[in-house]
């Protein structure tokens, strides 16, 4: 399977849901924020793929004012009470700002 125009195996198949995605384009700033719900729970390595290829899509993406994004923060989550528990249970994590890419955090 090519996922991001990426070979990885079959069973990575969208895994995931995107359960929230909010894009705020404005003149000073671009921010892309995305959370993501696994269907079932994936290793070290198939987090950082997927998180690798969510980011390569928002730094591709059609903005107003910035191409790409200034700020970009992607979070994976295990279940929907992980998801709503309060923000900090992912499992894997990337972002970026205008200052520095943080790149990728698992726990």
């Amino acid at each position: 399977m090519v996922l991001f125009g990426m070979a990885y195996p079959k069973q990575a198949r969208l895994n995931y849901d995107v359960a929230e995605l909010k894009v705020y384009d404005v003149p000073f700033k671009t921010q892309y924020s995305e959370r993501i719900l696994l269907h079932k729970p994936m290793d070290q390595a198939g987090l950082k793929h997927l998180l690798n290829g969510l980011f390569d899509a928002a730094m591709r993406g059609s903005y107003k004012y910035h191409n790409p994004p200034t700020h970009i923060f992607i979070y994976i989550y295990n279940s929907k009470a992980d998801l709503n528990r309060d923000g900090s249970s992912w499992v894997g994590m990337i972002s970026r700002t205008m200052d520095k890419n943080e790149g990728i955090q698992l726990k």
